[in-house]
């Protein structure tokens, strides 16, 4: 059976979108509603606007919390604190755009059990009615900071949508499992993240971390770095140095299929000396591939 590879170094996405179906209609004249106790019982509620990004820093640091422990239900759980300046409006916003794509492809619908907490206290939000992406607050005065949960419900399945986590290996793509602030260039909004991995696990990204037994804390950075930092984890793991600067690090679905011959090696390692070659200079302090071998992760 083929193997199925993938590379952190292009993280493409595939969606099928199905053809709208036609619609037959008839026309008919109808009555101008004159009583006025006929009327709609509400008028549409006003609504909030978006702020435009700009180019300044975000005020604070947002912490953020993944734990991808549940294996069997495919689950990540996500909590986020998000300091906050002022009482007042507040935007939190799911990617939209995602690397790599070339339309509104974020998958929302993968966002699950959206809940807001300050000093304890719930806060409501609302769904912006234009813009599925967006989720409207209003902060409290006394709040700087808020508590943000929700999960990303990864596919058991390659139906809807590419399969990132399975028993042995997971893909962790940042923006399909992130929400950020409105109203900021996202390099200007600076995040450290903590990752809890399941027990014997091994992580490999470009984010530098310290490790902990299964808990990864990375060094902070900024959304932008972030979602074009995407993590291989896995229970089966080996790494083999490519030259000074350049690792292979690779997981697989069974341990077996780590076992790479010499010359496979040496081929890997032939692309980083002609990429050196073609391109003259080494633009990086050090370079990771990330190779997934599996038949249940979904390709890319």
């Amino acid at each position: 059976m083929p193997r199925t590879r993938l590379t952190a170094a292009c993280l493409a996405v595939l969606m099928t979108t199905a053809a709208a179906p036609a619609i037959a209609q008839t026309f008919q004249s109808t009555p101008v509603v004159t009583d006025a106790s006929q009327a709609p019982l509400a008028l549409p509620r006003a609504q909030p606007t978006i702020p435009a990004p700009q180019d300044k820093p975000y005020p604070g640091v947002i912490q953020y919390r993944a734990d991808i422990t549940d294996l069997d239900r495919r689950i990540i759980n996500v909590s986020q604190t998000i300091p906050v300046a002022s009482p007042g409006p507040l935007t939190l916003l799911y990617p939209k755009f995602l690397p790599g794509n070339h339309a509104a492809t974020g998958p929302i619908q993968l966002l699950s059990g959206l809940t807001v907490t300050a000093n304890g206290q719930r806060i409501e939000w609302l769904r912006d009615t234009l813009d599925p992406y967006a989720f409207h607050l209003d902060i409290p005065a006394g709040v700087t900071s808020i508590d943000v949960q929700f999960q990303q419900l990864t596919q058991p399945d390659a139906s809807n949508w590419r399969v990132l986590m399975t028993p042995a290996m997971v893909n962790l793509q940042w923006e399909k499992a992130i929400l950020y602030p409105a109203g900021y260039f996202t390099r200007q909004i600076p995040i450290q993240m903590t990752v809890k991995y399941p027990a014997g696990w091994t992580a490999s990204g470009a984010v530098p971390a310290k490790v902990a037994g299964s808990t990864y804390t990375y060094d902070k950075t900024n959304y932008e770095i972030l979602v074009d930092s995407p993590i291989i984890a896995g229970r089966y793991f080996k790494r083999w140095p490519l030259s000074p600067r350049v690792n292979l690090d690779v997981y697989a679905d069974t341990p077996d299929e780590l076992n790479a011959t010499p010359a496979q090696i040496d081929a890997h390692k032939r692309l980083v000396d002609q990429a050196v070659k073609t391109f003259g200079a080494q633009h990086y302090d050090n370079y990771t591939f990330l190779l997934g071998i599996s038949d249940q992760i979904g390709g890319i």
